[in-house]
């Protein structure tokens, strides 16, 4: 009724005007007392236009088979009311389709119209992303292929609302995973205040949580989305090796090792010192203090400075089955950063996970790395304000990226073992990023949090690229990287503008 009708009859108006004919739509009601004399004026002016409703004593998941039964379609194509889709955009679904036969689930990006303005704003979306969808459905409108929908709907209790999500939830669940297939091109519209309440349904993610095993607390709003998530840790806290490399600049790793000391909430973990040639006697008997009083274990590794070779010398020292690597010009913000870190690289999918960064002016420093910028890769919303929310609210969720800062980045031991450690041909720059593709080749997400936030003073301890002889060196790691993962870093998959 009312605003839903109106959204109903725009959505069902915009697949009339489909340049592909050969469709057909089920209007499924869900309840015996839904107001379909509303509705009729924009339901029965087309042959191809349907009205099923559910049957007493009819569960709703039987009700939706039999809906999809009732097709005579091979896909199908999720919609609620108020999204519209372009003219092209079932020709653009299906030919996706047709054209891969692996592919389960397409969706595309679209536009965002405010009431007071009637043009469109852009949205373009990641690739499929499990971790951001957990906060919020951005696919908008997908189609599916029939079977597998009528796989992933079969729990008795199903909430119509929540259709899309059980069907992106299990489809992303699959052992033999069908895959998700993002088109970046604009094929949809829908209104600025549905964006605003796109949260999935708090049963469809506590479901998705229990099949796959994760433990979580999910909190929701009065209308049962969800508003918040975290994952819980095991009953046996992993022990995380926290190393800080560092030269001298005494003031600046106190700071940050008395974040690590006495504002840090996670308890079982060590540090570890690595020393790069620090010359200066305060920074000596400051390390010497540590290491005596058993607070931090001290490794020295002299030479020029390679952070790749010093983050592996200090990964074989260390004995926890995280490894954290912490630049010393860093200093903590909030208490439970390293809970969060812990809670998300234990589980098993994930590869490295990166917290957010702040200057000293609370603007980002970093929020995960972008591929395709300056020259070969960059941080994503450097200079932006710290709650900065984005599109859709993505930039203070959890998301995947394509890599994160070797300033704060937590990986599990076996993983960084298996992987190889960090290529030491990158000294300086890159090497976490490579780090990172090297996790997401293998299968692994790499996962930035909000969550964790820390100050960065960038580069004060090393210095910035001011002489030719830095500039040489980062021009020959660039070409090095290029030469490695080739058309794998000219574009990002997961930040896009």
């Amino acid at each position: 009724a009312g605003s839903d009708a109106d959204g109903f009859s725009a959505t069902v108006d915009a697949l009339i005007r489909q340049t592909y004919e050969s469709w057909e739509l089920v209007v499924a009601f869900v309840d015996t007392e839904s107001p379909r004399a509303e509705l009729a004026e924009c339901v029965f002016d087309d042959d191809r236009i349907a009205v099923a409703v559910i049957g007493n004593g009819e569960s709703r998941t039987a009700f939706v088979h039999r809906c999809l039964r009732s097709m005579r379609s091979d896909y199908c194509l999720m919609l609620a009311a108020g999204e519209r889709l372009n003219p092209d955009a079932l020709a653009q679904f299906v030919t996706a389709m047709e054209q891969d036969g692996e592919i389960g689930v397409v969706y595309a990006d679209e536009g965002r119209r405010k009431s007071e303005n009637p043009s469109n704003e852009l949205i373009c979306k990641p690739d499929w992303d499990l971790w951001m969808f957990r906060s919020v459905d951005y696919v908008g409108p997908v189609l599916c292929r029939r079977e597998l929908m009528m796989t992933a709907l079969i729990d008795d209790e199903l909430n119509p609302l929540s259709i899309r999500a059980e069907v992106m939830f299990r489809t992303a669940e699959r052992a033999e995973k069908p895959l998700i297939q993002h088109l970046p091109k604009p094929l949809s519209q829908r209104s600025f205040e549905s964006w605003a309440h796109s949260a999935p349904p708090a049963d469809s993610l506590i479901s998705h949580f229990s099949r796959v095993g994760t433990n979580a607390q999910v909190t929701s709003d009065k209308e049962g989305n969800v508003s918040a998530w975290c994952l819980e840790l095991p009953n046996v806290a992993a022990k995380v090796s926290i190393i800080v490399p560092t030269r001298d600049k005494v003031a600046l790793l106190q700071r940050c090792l008395n974040g690590l000391f006495h504002e840090t909430s996670y308890a079982e973990f060590e540090v570890l010192i690595v020393d790069n040639d620090s010359e200066s006697e305060e920074t000596s008997r400051y390390l010497s203090t540590l290491q005596s009083n058993g607070m931090a274990r001290v490794i020295s590794h002299p030479g020029r400075f390679n952070f790749a070779a010093i983050c592996n010398h200090a990964a074989r020292e260390s004995d926890g089955d995280i490894l954290l690597f912490l630049n010393n010009d860093t200093a903590i913000l909030e208490k439970h950063w390293l809970v969060e870190m812990a809670s998300l690289v234990l589980d098993p999918g994930v590869g490295c996970v990166g917290a957010k960064l702040l200057y000293d002016d609370e603007t980002i420093q970093h929020a995960g790395i972008v591929l395709g910028i300056e020259g070969l890769a960059g941080h994503a919303y450097a200079g932006e304000p710290r709650n900065t929310e984005g599109d859709f609210g993505e930039r203070q969720m959890r998301r995947i990226v394509s890599a994160v800062t070797g300033a704060c980045l937590a990986v599990r031991r076996e993983l960084y073992e298996a992987l190889g450690g960090m290529d030491e041909r990158l000294a300086v720059a890159y090497n976490d990023v490579d780090l990172c593709l090297q996790a997401a080749e293998a299968g692994f997400d790499n996962v930035f949090t909000p969550f964790a936030e820390l100050f960065h003073y960038e580069s004060k301890t090393r210095g910035r690229v001011d002489n030719l002889w830095k500039f040489t060196r980062l021009m020959r790691e660039r070409v090095y990287m290029r030469r490695k993962w080739g058309r794998r870093i000219r574009s990002d998959r997961y930040i896009r503008s």
